[in-house]
C-alpha cells in the first residue's frame, strides 16, 4: 500500500517538477526524492535538502543526522549508466565546493570535523531505478595538475 502511495506523490512531482524545470533539473528532483526515502529507510533523519550557501557558492543536497554523526549527502543520477557511472561525476572542482560548503554549515553548527560524516548516493534510473549508497566517502579536492614546460 505505502509503495502505491510513493508511486502517485513521485508521479505528481514529476509532473510539477516538468512544468517548472528542465529536464536534467527534474531528473535531479526525483532522484533527490528517491534517496531521501533511501535513506530514510535505512536510519538516517533528513534535517535538511538542498541547502545553498551563497558566500562560497556551494548547494549540499541532503543534510541528515546517522548514527550520531552529521551526514552530507551527495546525489548524483544518470538515465543510463552505460556512458559512465554516477560517481564519475564527482570530479575535484565539485568536490572542492562541496568541501567549501560543508565547511561552512559544520562552522553554522560549531561541529566538531569527528562528528562529519560525506556520503554519495548514486541513482541509475532504470525500471525499477537502481540505488548503491557509498558511504563514509573521503572529501578532499583532487590536486591541480602542474604542467611542465620544455624548454
Amino acid at each position: 500500500m505505502f509503495r502505491a502511495f510513493w508511486r502517485v506523490i513521485d508521479a505528481l512531482r514529476a509532473r510539477a517538477y516538468r512544468r517548472r524545470l528542465t529536464p536534467a533539473h527534474a531528473l535531479g528532483r526525483i532522484a533527490e526524492d528517491i534517496a531521501c526515502r533511501y535513506l530514510e529507510a535505512r536510519g538516517y533523519v533528513i534535517i535538511d535538502r538542498n541547502w545553498f550557501d551563497r558566500k562560497h557558492l556551494s548547494e549540499i543536497d541532503i543534510v541528515a543526522r546517522h548514527q550520531g554523526r552529521l551526514v552530507f549527502v551527495e546525489v548524483k543520477a544518470r538515465t543510463s549508466d552505460e556512458l559512465a557511472a554516477p560517481e564519475q561525476a564527482l570530479h575535484g572542482v565539485k568536490r572542492a565546493a562541496l568541501l567549501r560548503g560543508i565547511q561552512a554549515y559544520a562552522w553554522k553548527l560549531n561541529a566538531a570535523p569527528e562528528q562529519l560524516r560525506f556520503d554519495v548516493v548514486t541513482v541509475v534510473m532504470s525500471n525499477p531505478p537502481r540505488i548503491s549508497l557509498h558511504a563514509d566517502e573521503p572529501l578532499r579536492a583532487a590536486q591541480p595538475r602542474r604542467r611542465s614546460y620544455i624548454l
